[in-house]
């Protein structure tokens, strides 16, 4: 309704997370104000709160008053034809960008206590699998109970355990959204992930990454988990 607006007040509001400023991504805001919102707190810095925003808003001049550097606009209808990775390759920066801003939005999404959200980040037809490296002999598993039961290992198909271990693999979004929505609520740092992005043609990107999170309810309340990531990523139509 006011596509022209160049300066927005929502201040003091209501806003949990970035992903709900999605439905304002098409305005060409050059002054955002957000503290005393939410979401502000979701985010481990200052620069991290920025990067995020600055992605819906890319002309944003000013956020909470602040004045940040001068946005590079790229061009996202110039067809980009992806070269082999190489750290001197020029676009290695912008697709480094695409990668810590779709797992910054993802996790802040996984972490909100309502995960349906993440159906936008899937594939119709994608898979997902969880893996556990969980030692029979251990005297207490019981604490990586909730993760058990979606747990595969290839090797050891025919273990006793097989009925709980050996799952199908989640195939469709919906299927893998439920099976995240059944896992323990979390809160993951981002400050700790490592991030690598090890493949990369004209229509994939494979790329992972390891870090810690922290459950936040249930039996295991606070326990703190070292987890790896892969993803495997395509174009999308609005995306």
């Amino acid at each position: 309704m006011v596509p022209t607006v160049k300066i927005l007040d929502l201040s003091k509001n209501e806003l949990n997370l970035v992903w709900e400023l999605n439905k304002m991504k098409g305005l060409d805001l050059e002054e955002l104000w957000l503290e005393g919102n939410p979401l502000c707190d979701t985010f481990p810095d200052q620069p991290t709160y920025i990067s995020a925003i600055k992605d819906c808003f890319p002309k944003l001049l000013r956020l909470d008053g602040q004045e940040l550097p001068s946005p590079i606009i790229i061009d996202t209808d110039t067809p980009c034809l992806m070269k082999p990775c190489k750290e001197s390759y020029k676009g290695s920066d912008a697709l480094k960008n695409l990668v810590l801003q779709f797992l910054q939005q993802y996790y802040l999404i996984y972490d909100s206590g309502d995960r349906q959200g993440l159906l936008d980040a899937y594939h119709d037809e994608a898979c997902f699998s969880l893996a556990i490296p969980f030692n029979p002999e251990d005297p207490a598993p019981s604490s990586l109970c909730e993760y058990f039961k979606e747990n595969r290992n290839m090797k050891k198909p025919k273990e006793p355990c097989a009925s709980l271990c050996v799952q199908p693999l989640k195939h469709t979004k919906h299927n893998i959204v439920g099976s995240l929505c059944v896992l323990p609520k979390t809160q993951h740092d981002l400050s700790s992930f490592l991030v690598d992005m090890w493949f990369q043609t004209e229509t994939m990107l494979c790329f992972s990454v390891n870090g810690v999170f922290k459950e936040v309810e249930g039996k295991s309340q606070c326990s703190v988990r070292a987890f790896t990531r892969t993803f495997i990523a395509t174009p999308a139509s609005n995306s």
